[in-house]
């Protein structure tokens, strides 16, 4: 019955709850639907005139100016994120890499266009929240890459995946840092399913309310290519409305794996939208704690509990 899945999954698209779906269709897909209304006319006048009238070559010149402004649109985005956001990787003298994978702002900015290009929309890039780790945790040593997560794989998690590799190739005893948050999170399971395929190793992992297209809650268990894992998890719905995003997934550990050290912890006050900018200022020190000081990030949550 997997086709049945697919076949809905397909429908609906990569766009959350089937309300997400039907709310931010409706409204992505405007311009979309008034296309297809356009076209039919069109083609009807044709039939019955059997001619091309003034109107019709109206309609046709509309139909192709939606077509021709979304097209711009996405290729001035990815203008944008390269001149704004250039990525900055690491070189010869780094000996720790932070990779933050941010998750999605809203599901009309991320699905604007195609929902396959989270990581080319600038409006997705959260500065105040856990953008805020680059600019705290960079340094001569420490080289901080910040990601848009995105549900297509051959984008944020495929780049993540090369980069930790190659990163590795040259340096394997430097620390890897992944950090997640919302499907940002879900985006770093994918990597480290596929980290630990080539048995590369990840030092320490900080998720924050993983989630994707089909599980709002992702619950996830880690393999023992990480040596430590920290879940934050926000307890409540993130609108505060049923039918939307839910959070709270857990992180355990995978059959056999004895060696990776984790821990789930709940962030009062907080929800799946606002759990990456309630605590990245937390999440900072236990990273900073972490590279510097070469302590258990574990020990270090158990001993300063985020106070609200």
């Amino acid at each position: 019955m997997d086709y049945i899945s697919d076949i809905l999954t397909f429908i609906k698209g990569y766009n959350g709850t089937w309300a997400q779906w039907f709310v931010a269709g409706a409204y992505v897909n405007f311009r979309l639907i008034c296309s297809f209304i356009f076209i039919l006319i069109f083609f009807n006048q044709i039939k019955e005139t059997k001619k091309i009238t003034k109107f019709q070559i109206f309609l046709f010149l509309i139909f192709a100016s939606f077509v021709a402004t979304d097209f711009n649109k996405f290729q001035e985005r990815r203008k944008l994120e390269v001149i704004q956001y250039p990525q900055d990787y690491f070189n010869k003298n780094t000996k720790n890499l932070v990779i933050v994978i941010e998750g999605s702002v809203s599901p009309f900015d991320d699905v604007v266009g195609t929902n396959e290009v989270q990581i080319d929309i600038t409006q997705s890039r959260d500065l105040n929240g856990l953008g805020l780790i680059e600019s705290k945790v960079e340094t001569n040593k420490n080289s901080v890459i910040t990601y848009i997560g995105t549900n297509n794989y051959n984008l944020t998690p495929e780049e993540v995946f090369k980069t930790v590799k190659y990163f590795r190739l040259f340096n394997p005893n430097g620390k890897v840092v992944i950090i997640g948050h919302s499907i940002g999170g879900f985006n770093m399971c994918q990597v480290l399913d596929n980290l630990n395929k080539e048995k590369i190793k990840v030092d320490l992992t900080i998720s924050l309310d993983s989630a994707n297209q089909l599980y709002n809650d992702y619950d996830y268990q880690i393999k023992d290519n990480v040596d430590y894992a920290i879940n934050f998890m926000s307890v409540r719905w993130s609108d505060n409305m049923i039918f939307f995003t839910n959070s709270g997934g857990k992180v355990s550990l995978y059959k056999g794996n004895k060696k990776t050290k984790i821990i789930n912890v709940n962030i009062p006050k907080t929800t799946h939208t606002s759990i990456d900018n309630t605590i990245p200022k937390y999440v900072i020190n236990i990273i900073n704690d972490y590279l510097n000081k070469d302590t258990n990030p574990i020990d270090f949550v158990k001993k300063y509990n985020y106070k609200p």
